[in-house]
């Protein structure tokens, strides 16, 4: 296959941050992702499958291997309820697809710039709810093995954002079969509506990777108890025994702190702007800033939620 070479990824990321890839190729069926990997195993390369960018940071050095784009799409209805779906299609693709269907379950994600595939190894979420509740099952290429699996939803491990794909990298996303339930196309864009409403109200329009870090997940009824005798101020934010990565932050007084043209957004503290020109290093240094003024103040060690990919 032919690799573009020196492709800046600063373009192929919604945080419009990043240096050169050494090699780079857009792919449109699952044949050509696989035949990518292979070759790029052959070249003895690193090699890394971008879906949308939403919740990625590369390197200002860019990336010493392969970036393959996944843009395998097709999407059709295999049974009533059941939608055949590739790894690369836009959420934005499915939930319009689905809203004409009458079909029901991924109008939270409208306005998440993601594709299927980095939704389902995130196990992206929003309002209440994440892609875990929409899978039926995911096809998965095993590098290892150099062959195609099934896995069912409980096989695929969906926790808090995390699923088994984001835990074993062998395994690269090319579709997913998704479950849904039917209902009225007028409730469907309403909820459409409502949803994209409440982002737009409370996240920034800036460049940026959306949630920074994960929401904290609190350990057990003690520990919550503990927590709210500490800072009673935190009452109003615990939702369903998490506690806001949010809400943290901005009770450490950083929303708007800047490094050059990197900034924790003003509107929504959880968000990492790029105001033009704004460095990997600068978001990274704000990151450790972050984490470091949560940790004293409430003794609490933030993890991540976007990927950061330093090859």
């Amino acid at each position: 296959m032919n690799f573009k070479e020196k492709v800046l990824l600063k373009d192929y990321t919604s945080f419009r941050v990043g240096g050169y890839a050494d090699y780079f190729i857009e792919v449109f069926t699952e044949e050509e992702l696989i035949q990518s990997i292979k070759q790029a195993k052959e070249m003895k390369i690193p090699f890394f499958v971008l879906g949308g960018g939403s919740n990625i940071l590369f390197s200002d050095s860019g990336y010493r291997g392969l970036v393959v784009k996944n843009k395998i799409k097709g999407i059709q209805l295999r049974e009533k309820n059941i939608v055949d779906a590739g790894a690369g299609l836009k959420l934005a693709e499915i939930v319009s697809f689905c809203r004409d269907k009458g079909l029901s379950g991924l109008e939270w994600s409208a306005g998440i710039p993601a594709t299927l595939g980095g939704a389902i190894i995130g196990n992206a979420g929003a309002f209440g709810s994440a892609m875990q509740d929409s899978i039926f099952s995911v096809k998965a290429y095993n590098v290892e093995k150099s062959e195609i699996q099934e896995f069912s939803k409980e096989e695929s491990q969906f926790n808090y954002r995390d699923s088994f794909f984001k835990r074993n990298g062998e395994y690269l996303v090319l579709g997913a079969q998704l479950i849904f339930a039917e209902k009225e196309k007028k409730l469907i864009e309403k909820r459409i509506i409502d949803c994209l409403s409440q982002r737009k109200a409370k996240q920034p329009r800036n460049f940026s990777a959306g949630s920074v870090f994960k929401n904290y997940k609190i350990k057990d009824d003690q520990e919550k108890e503990d927590m709210l005798k500490r800072f009673p101020e935190i009452k109003e934010s615990i939702e369903k025994s998490f506690v806001p990565a949010a809400f943290l932050i901005d009770n450490c007084g950083l929303k708007g702190k800047k490094i050059n043209d990197a900034q924790i957004s003003k509107i929504h503290a959880n968000f990492i702007i790029n105001l033009g020109q704004a460095k990997a290093d600068d978001v990274k240094e704000l990151m450790k800033i972050i984490k470091r003024e949560v940790q004293q103040k409430f003794q609490i060690d933030l993890e991540e939620e976007i990927i950061v990919i330093n090859t």
